[in-house]
C-alpha cells in the first residue's frame, strides 16, 4: 500500500507545481472565482514590493479605487433618501392608525395606499430606494473573497 503525503508550507504555487492535486487543499471559499485572481494580483504586487503588509495595503487601495464609482453612487442615493426621510416619516405617521383594525389584524388596503403614496414621493424626488443597496451587493463577494484570501 502506497501513501502520498506532503510536509511543507501551504503555498498555492508550490502545491500546483507538485501535480498531485494538493492545490485542492487550499480553500478559497464560495467566491473562489474572485479570490483566485485576487491571489495572483496580490502575488504580482508582492513581487514588486516584497512586504506582504504593504502589498495588502496596496491591494486594498486598488479594490477601493475600482469600486469608488459604485460607492459614490450609493452614497449619493443614501443622501437623497435622508433628505426625504422627514416626508416618509410623516407619511408613515399619517397611516399608522389605519394599518391595523381594532382587533390588530392588518389592513391591506391602507398598506397599499401608503405604499402607493410612498412610491409617488420617491418618483417626485427622483429617488430609487434600491440604488443605495444594489452597489453594495455587488461589492460584497469581492470583500468576502479578499477576506478569505487573506485568511488562507
Amino acid at each position: 500500500m502506497r501513501f502520498l503525503s506532503y510536509f511543507g508550507s501551504k503555498r498555492f504555487d508550490q502545491l500546483v507545481e507538485l501535480n498531485y492535486g494538493f492545490e485542492k487543499t487550499v480553500r478559497w471559499g464560495v467566491f473562489s472565482f474572485v479570490a483566485r485572481p485576487m491571489y495572483y494580483g496580490l502575488r504580482w504586487i508582492h513581487d514588486r514590493i516584497p512586504n506582504y503588509g504593504w502589498a495588502i495595503v496596496l491591494m486594498t487601495m486598488l479594490i477601493k479605487i475600482l469600486f469608488f464609482p459604485l460607492t459614490h453612487k450609493s452614497q449619493k442615493s443614501m443622501a437623497k433618501m435622508q433628505e426625504i426621510n422627514p416626508q416618509v416619516q410623516a407619511l408613515r405617521n399619517r397611516y399608522r392608525t389605519k394599518l391595523k383594525d381594532k382587533q390588530g389584524r392588518p389592513n391591506p388596503e391602507a398598506q397599499r395606499q401608503m405604499n402607493e403614496e410612498m412610491l409617488a414621493l420617491y418618483r417626485k424626488s427622483g429617488v430609487n430606494p434600491a440604488s443605495g443597496c444594489l452597489p453594495v451587493l455587488i461589492q460584497i463577494p469581492v470583500f468576502f473573497a479578499f477576506f478569505k484570501l487573506l485568511s488562507t
